[in-house]
């Protein structure tokens, strides 16, 4: 821990929480640049994008075998009775899995249809992604357009795939979610539904890659739990 961030290293990955804007970075030791940086996922409907300052009402880290897990409580003060917690849990070949649980504290007025959205915050210099059916190196060429162009629901499978300075990474979604678009970004929606008091609800794991896969066709591999994949 340090005046500005809890910090956590496992094997090449570090893996920060800011203290100031709660954003949750995953770098690599080797590299200059943060590789993923996620800020707190948003509640609703509506989701607003009014700032509000917060602050973890607890922060812990739990060591198994190898991986490292951080976990930080936040309250929800905008929605009464929510206790949303991060969890970020690194292994040490360089993934990531980052899941939330919402948990019930206090009797509220219902809501059934409560979402929670989460800003996948990329860019798509230098990728591969499952467009239409095929496979997109965004790195050279007419391919190497901004992310705004690339619409969301278009995206054919679920992952994508970065080449970086000094490394490689990948991001993999549960294959029931759907990307939208957020702004300029892309985001995840997942139902949390209506809970009872003591009652929680785990969001299905966004899993991020930092030098795990060397190349596109083993992310995607992992990423559809095939072994030997061909892309034709």
């Amino acid at each position: 821990e340090t005046s500005s961030a809890w910090i956590a290293a496992n094997g090449s990955a570090v893996l920060s929480l800011n203290k100031f804007d709660n954003r949750l970075s995953l770098r690599s030791a080797i590299e200059p640049s943060t590789l993923f940086e996620f800020n707190l996922p948003k509640l609703g409907p509506p989701f607003s994008d009014q700032f509000i300052e917060r602050r973890p009402v607890d922060v812990r880290f739990v060591q198994q075998k190898e991986k490292v897990t951080l976990e930080a409580d936040y309250i929800w003060h905008e929605l009464h009775g929510i206790l949303l917690t991060v969890v970020a849990e690194c292994s040490s070949n360089g993934a990531l899995q980052l899941s939330h649980r919402i948990l019930r504290t206090e009797e509220a007025a219902p809501s059934s249809d409560l979402k929670l959205k989460l800003d996948l915050p990329i860019s798509l210099t230098q990728a591969v992604i499952p467009y239409d059916g095929t496979f997109l190196d965004l790195s050279t060429g007419a391919g190497a357009t901004p992310l705004d162009y690339w619409k969301p629901e278009r995206l054919s499978e679920n992952w994508i795939f970065f080449r970086r300075l000094n490394c490689t990474c990948g991001v993999v979604w549960n294959k029931n979610l759907k990307p939208v678009r957020s702004h300029r970004n892309y985001a995840f929606e997942q139902s949390i539904g209506s809970l009872a008091i003591g009652e929680s609800y785990s969001t299905a794991p966004l899993q991020l890659f930092v030098d795990t896969f060397h190349d596109w066709k083993q992310l995607r591999a992992h990423a559809l739990e095939q072994s030997s994949l061909f892309p034709y």
